[in-house]
């Protein structure tokens, strides 16, 4: 005989056949509990239990995946989030271009994406430098030439574009024997608290439009040598006025100046290579760090082929108060007489 009892109420129900781990209801109590039969190995135990029918409960299945289910729902999950990924850069990339602006000699200066307005404007900038006037006739110095019979002309001038307060020039006219020009030289002084990541610098001649030139990166409060060709014929400085125009850098754009005074050069045919060493002035580590110099010579009149970038050779990161050995090459011809150079660390914040 096959006896189960209610755990709930003590009664005892007897069940037609074995019965394991089985839910069933308590016929006295109405619970449900999950129970299993016990056999009565005794026939004089006198144990009474009710002839009550015993009522069965479906057993609560738990519901389970298998592990190719499992496996199915995470591919098509990491699926559909590469997708949605994937389409968020493409739309990215789409509406943000790569500029890229170089250096004369070819050198990347800087690289990024940014959004098409952004792109239009930077374009616009390069190509039509702040400082210069669409429209202004080219500054000629040839002398006028005057007729008695005819009075001169009135020319009417077009207004000049104010200079950036921040940024203070200083210069003088400089004639060289061995080009037989003169050159507009001079120094200019940056009174912004971050860097820059270029100037323009314009000469206005009689009014006119003149010699233009940018410089890349000057320092916070720093300072930078320029030159600007004036041509064959001697210009009166009274007629001139230099405009200069600026472009802030970012925040992760780190310069500061390079001392020049113990770099040593040797020469390779028409090619000197100017070796020195940096150290790292500034309140946080830089990596990616270059060398930009511009050369001149004891009057001031600089090199061909503008700014040269030099090579860190001990590593392009440097740490706070660390030094790094560089060096740059000047390849042109009378290199050796270029021996005033204007240095400073271009590099990106660690």
């Amino acid at each position: 005989m096959h006896i189960l009892q209610c755990p709930y109420c003590n009664t005892k129900f007897k069940a037609a056949k074995p019965l394991v781990n089985v839910r069933v209801k308590c016929p006295k109590c109405g619970k449900v509990f999950t129970g299993s039969t016990v056999e009565q190995v005794s026939k004089t135990d006198h144990t009474t239990a009710t002839d009550r029918p015993v009522e069965l409960t479906m057993p609560i299945a738990k519901r389970g995946y298998s592990p190719k289910v499992i496996l199915a729902m995470v591919g098509l999950f990491v699926g559909v989030a590469g997708a949605l990924g994937l389409g968020a850069w493409g739309i990215y990339l789409a509406s943000h271009p790569k500029v890229i602006i170089k250096s004369q000699s070819g050198e990347v200066i800087e690289s990024k994406r940014v959004s098409k307005e952004e792109a239009e404007e930077r374009i616009k900038e390069i190509l039509s430098p702040p400082g210069s006037v669409e429209r202004k006739p080219r500054a000629t110095l040839q002398p006028t030439r005057r007729t008695g019979a005819r009075p001169s002309a009135i020319v009417k001038k077009s207004p000049i574009p104010a200079t950036d307060k921040k940024l203070k020039t200083q210069w003088a006219i400089v004639y060289s024997d061995i080009a037989e020009k003169y050159y507009l030289c001079g120094v200019l002084r940056s009174s912004y608290s971050i860097p820059l990541v270029s100037v323009w610098l314009t000469a206005y001649i009689n009014g006119a439009v003149g010699p233009s030139r940018s410089y890349p990166f000057v320092p916070p409060e720093g300072e930078i040598r320029f030159c600007l060709p004036l041509g064959q014929q001697e210009v009166n400085s009274d007629d001139i006025k230099v405009v200069a125009r600026c472009k802030p850098a970012d925040k992760d754009t780190i310069v500061w100046s390079v001392d020049t005074d113990q770099m040593e050069w040797s020469k390779e045919g028409t090619k000197v290579i100017w070796m020195g060493t940096v150290r790292n002035t500034t309140s946080v580590p830089v990596k990616d760090v270059r060398i930009y110099c511009n050369f001149f010579d004891d009057d001031g009149i600089e090199a061909p082929g503008g700014a040269r970038i030099g090579k860190i050779t001990t590593g392009r990161t440097i740490g706070i108060g660390k030094i790094a050995d560089f060096q740059v090459e000047l390849d042109t011809v009378g290199a050796e007489v270029y021996k005033t150079i204007v240095a400073r660390a271009v590099g990106r914040r660690y």
